[in-house]
């Protein structure tokens, strides 16, 4: 069948870019029937990649400084450790903390876009991987907004006053890591991942997955918060 003339004519409207994720912030609402009608992903993966960039530059004096002191009693004892296996010793750790805010954030945006799209397709749904896929990147937005923050938090302070890993994880006082601050590292680097943004992004999914889905809230909760926890998880692994 054709279509009319003036119907024919009508140009497609434009993608959003980065007023998607501005949207996310400011607007949800409005930004998820932009992603159910138009999902788009790149430009907040481009602003995830910046804000882990300025996040890990501020975040490294303190690391450098824990880095040293970490190594600090085998030199007093003797040992032969060069200043150029620190400088290693400091370059793996700050890539390990830039490969967590952008390589491993893309993996967990596409294993949440599959558990949502698995999910709305057990509803008889057919709403595309890409839709959830682009739900996912820009809720994630807000998790690289508070690594920033949180890095900003720690360049505030002294490098030389971090002592180790557990001082760095805690310099942000609104994470679950401040009720346990003399726990174990890999227990603090598990509890410092649950703060108010980490809230604000389960949220975020929860009601973004309602927006395109039409779930009931409590379902959505229950599986955003049950996505976020279990990547949260993969921490532990890292750290033992």
């Amino acid at each position: 069948m054709n279509l009319p003339a003036d119907e024919a004519a009508q140009p497609q409207a434009p993608r959003a870019g980065f007023a998607l994720p501005r949207d996310i912030l400011i607007a949800p609402a409005r930004a998820f029937a932009e992603i159910k009608a138009r999902p788009e992903w790149l430009p907040a993966a481009l602003i995830v990649l910046v804000l882990s960039i300025v996040g890990t530059i501020l975040a490294a004096p303190a690391l450098a400084h824990i880095t040293n002191a970490a190594i600090a009693p085998s030199r007093a004892a003797g040992s032969n450790i060069s200043i150029q296996s620190v400088d290693t010793a400091i370059k793996e750790e700050l890539l390990q903390l830039f490969f967590n805010q952008t390589l491993f954030q893309l993996a967990t945006w596409g294993l949440t876009a599959m558990v949502l799209t698995t999910a709305a397709r057990l509803r008889g749904q057919a709403t595309p991987f890409a839709t959830y896929f682009s739900l996912a990147a820009n809720c994630g937005v807000t998790t690289a907004v508070g690594f920033a923050i949180e890095a900003l938090s720690v360049r505030l302070r002294d490098p030389n006053s971090f002592a180790n890993l557990n001082q760095f994880n805690t310099a942000f006082p609104l994470t679950l890591a401040s009720l346990d601050p003399h726990g174990s590292t890999t227990k603090i680097a598990f509890l410092a991942q649950f703060d108010i943004f980490f809230l604000w992004t389960g949220l975020l999914i929860a009601y973004g997955y309602m927006a395109i889905s039409g779930e009931k809230p409590l379902r959505a909760l229950f599986l955003a918060f049950g996505i976020t926890f279990s990547l949260s998880l993969l921490v532990l692994v890292q750290s033992s």
